[in-house]
């Protein structure tokens, strides 16, 4: 009888485990999505008021259209952009939705090796009560 419940608590140990390595793997999945989210949200932002300070440089250039306070204002908004451009680049969500992606995947191998192993072990346990 000593056996079978240091079996069962073997069972319940291999379920807790699977229960968090399942969750680990769901939160570094939502997490890897947020990251991938946010890297082409900066992205599109970054173009938008790219073309915006493009399209701004080049009607400032006809020389109707010339504004000293319109060009500081192109100076200090590119300064700007490629300033929010900096910092978010080096945040690095690429590099850090890509090593969650890479973690996430060995979770899963992690988790059907112990899913293996429970089917064996519960194997195990018929093949020993039958005898009993």
């Amino acid at each position: 009888m000593e056996g079978l419940d240091l079996e069962s608590m073997t069972n319940e140990l291999i379920d807790s485990l699977l229960r968090k390595i399942w969750i680990t793997r769901k939160c570094r999945i939502v997490a890897s999505e947020r990251l991938e989210k946010a890297e082409l949200y900066a992205q599109f932002i970054f173009i938008y008021y790219s073309v915006i300070l493009v399209c701004l440089s080049i009607w400032n250039l006809f020389p109707e259209h010339s504004n000293s306070a319109l060009s500081l204002i192109s100076v200090i908004a590119s300064i700007g952009l490629l300033s929010v451009s900096l910092f978010i680049t080096s945040r690095n969500y690429r590099n850090r939705a890509i090593a969650l992606k890479s973690c996430y995947i060995k979770l899963d191998q992690l988790y059907t090796k112990l899913q293996i192993i429970k089917a064996d072990n519960l194997e195990a346990i018929e093949k020993k009560q039958i005898f009993l």
